[in-house]
């Protein structure tokens, strides 16, 4: 991820801390065969968060074309210091948060983009605001364009259309030109090398199927994150890999893991709130795109500890409760029961 969306010492920080509690880092250490390094450590489980780092080539004619890079492989080459001959004008084919952080990280090293996605915004796997920011910060964004032609620097791109739920070309076709092509449309998983594994499903792209408890299909072997499809975020990978590991635990163990019941959510509306509070709720902050793409400093800032006791005034808007007695202290009424620990309380 670009270092104006995570800075490199808040990732390194996250790393040592994992690191601290025990956990071994190998880096630089390919994987060829999982069976042969499960039995060589004697593991008893493995778990493949092996993402989904490959760009999916499309149908395109090229004639003597362009540079034409893999989004994942350029990310790479820039943040080990590689300075690939990319031109002052780029095309980003694709319409996800990867083709947004390359045109984001293209603006800031002083490089033009242009993006083309053959969809309309409906179909982006971005989210909204990245794609708004991208446009807030000078990128070209443009829906509904496939390129069908790269010739040297000139690329014929096709006017789209969605028509009853479906894309089609119109026959209409415009030019642009640029010194360099990256692919950076839906992301596939290379999982060639699990071959080998009995009773493993893959999927036409390659993501990986798993079961309830991230098990894929060959006993022992558990997957999440990317290589499992659905939804690609960070935040998603993270929960693939907390439910996970209480699965792993389970089987370590010889058992059945039994997932606990969820607490009801404790809605704002049931805490009977008879004032107002004075830390008015905010966004958070961002850079100004005309400072942020002069530097590849944070973008979207977390709060100060003064901001934080600030915005913790008005906290009783719990979402999951742990029976803190906030509201029970709160509540002039006496409309807070308390059922005893364990139980919650009950809002007469």
């Amino acid at each position: 991820m670009p270092t104006y969306r995570l800075p490199a010492e808040v990732r390194d920080a996250e790393i040592n801390r994992i690191k601290a509690l025990g956990v071994k880092i190998q880096l630089n250490r390919r994987v060829e065969d999982v069976l042969a390094e499960k039995e060589k450590g004697a593991f008893d489980a493995v778990f493949l968060g092996i993402g989904a780092a490959s760009s999916q080539m499309e149908p395109i004619a090229f004639t003597d074309p362009v540079p034409v890079y893999d989004a994942f492989s350029l990310l790479f080459d820039l943040h080990s210091g590689k300075k690939p001959p990319l031109g002052t004008n780029v095309v980003i084919f694709g319409g996800g948060k990867l083709a947004m952080y390359l045109s984001r990280v293209m603006r800031r090293l002083g490089i033009r983009a242009h993006v083309l996605f053959n969809g309309d915004q409906k179909l982006m796997p971005a989210y909204d605001f990245e794609a708004d920011d991208a446009i807030a910060e000078g990128i070209d964004v443009q829906l509904l364009r496939s390129i069908r032609e790269v010739n040297k620097r000139k690329f014929t791109v096709e006017v789209m259309q969605m028509e009853k739920g479906k894309l089609t070309g119109t026959g209409t076709f415009e030019t642009l030109e640029a010194d360099a092509l990256i692919m950076a449309n839906k992301q596939e998983a290379l999982t060639g090398f699990l071959h080998n594994i009995n009773d493993l499903v893959t999927k036409e792209d390659g993501s990986i199927t798993v079961d309830e408890g991230r098990m894929t299909g060959h006993a022992g072997i558990f997957a999440g994150g990317d290589v499992v499809g659905g939804e690609r975020s960070a935040v998603i990978a993270i929960g693939h890999g907390k439910k996970a590991a209480k699965y792993i635990n389970a089987y370590l163990k010889e058992e059945t893991y039994q997932k606990l019941p969820k607490h009801t959510t404790a809605f704002y509306r049931n805490l009977l709130m008879w004032f107002e509070t004075d830390a008015p709720q905010r966004e958070q902050p961002k850079l100004p795109p005309a400072i942020a793409v002069k530097s590849f400093e944070e973008v979207v800032a977390g709060l100060t500890e003064q901001e934080t006791r600030y915005e913790a005034q008005r906290c009783l808007s719990c979402g999951n409760c742990f029976e803190c007695d906030g509201c029970f202290g709160a509540c002039p009424e006496g409309a807070i029961i308390k059922l005893g620990p364990g139980q919650r309380y009950k809002f007469n």
